[in-house]
């Protein structure tokens, strides 16, 4: 939630130099829907956004999953 906070503000900052967006939804960058539904269907893991030359090029996803671990002895 921090990225879409801060995607809000950076629009919010261009709006007050003078460029106008309608609809502030549209100016948040197609990606971010990507970015978002990974993070949501993830539960331990790692969302990764490469970047190259200022744009978004690649959403990598590492997932883990951890496994029940009992100490030695117990049932």
């Amino acid at each position: 939630m921090y990225l879409i906070r801060h995607l809000l503000a950076v629009t919010a900052k261009t709006e007050s130099l003078g460029v106008v967006v309608s609809d502030p939804s549209s100016a948040l960058p197609s990606w971010l829907d990507a970015v978002r539904e990974q993070v949501n269907s993830l539960r331990f893991g790692q969302v990764q956004i490469v970047v190259h030359e200022s744009r978004v090029v690649q959403i990598e996803r590492i997932e883990k999953i951890r496994l029940e671990t009992k100490p030695p002895g117990t049932k």
